[in-house]
């Protein structure tokens, strides 16, 4: 047999016993399963901070509508800061509109406010998106005396 069989057959040979070999199989399974592990947990994760985020804008333009309310001489301005003001842990630099709507009907002396707020959420792991738009809205009336 020459050297070079020789070292073919101890690859070989090698080979087998890595292959029949029980101690690199945790090792393996780890490194197939970590990436879906992963993968799901940042899709948890994700979904967690849309839902938060969805939820916050709907209670800050729900909030807005109770302040004018409240406060009804209040300008469209004022509901806006204080819609602004109640939107917590929100990146206020997403938000693409933030709108009050003052319809006033003169037959029955009441006022129709709405507040509706736009919002462009940035995942923290880009997976395809850039960004996914979110809205949050509210309508309430006014009663004036």
């Amino acid at each position: 047999m020459t050297p070079r069989q020789s070292r073919r057959a101890a690859i070989a040979c090698r080979l087998r016993q890595l292959a029949t070999d029980p101690t690199g199989s945790p090792t393996t399974e780890f490194a197939l399963v970590l990436p879906v592990f992963l993968l799901f947990l940042f899709g948890v994760i994700e979904f967690g901070r849309v839902l938060f985020t969805l939820a916050t804008l709907h209670f800050a333009a729900a909030e807005a509508t109770r302040f004018a309310s409240v406060n009804f001489p209040a300008t469209n301005a004022e509901i806006q800061a204080a819609a602004a003001d109640r939107m917590v842990l929100v990146d206020p630099a997403g938000i693409t509109r933030l709108t009050v709507i003052s319809q006033e009907v003169e037959a029955d002396q009441t006022k129709l406010i709405t507040v509706e707020i736009d919002y462009a959420f940035r995942p923290l792991l880009p997976i395809g998106w850039a960004t996914i738009a979110l809205s949050g809205h509210s309508r309430g009336f006014l009663v004036e005396k």
